[in-house]
């Protein structure tokens, strides 16, 4: 029996069964608009982020984290980030 993979290899080896383009909400008023893009654009994912522009040390330090590891899903292809 042959086995195939049915998805998608990334430059660093990691493979993913799905090819979206993050669009990553980087302030809570950037939220509305990266919504609006994933329902016109096909292929598009985003989140709802509940945070604002002042977080600072240890918060701002999480969200960042956080938001590299969405970006490094092997799920995703791509991120573009909005911010107003």
């Amino acid at each position: 029996m042959q086995t195939e993979f049915w998805g998608y290899r990334r430059p660093d080896g990691k493979a993913g069964v799905r090819n979206h383009v993050l669009i990553l909400p980087t302030i809570t008023c950037a939220t509305q608009t990266a919504y609006r893009i994933t329902e016109l654009v096909q292929g598009t994912v985003t989140f709802i982020h509940q945070h604002g522009c002042a977080q600072v040390g240890a918060d701002y330090e999480q969200t960042f984290r956080t938001y590299a590891g969405l970006g490094k899903n092997p799920n995703v292809y791509g991120v573009v980030g909005a911010r107003l």
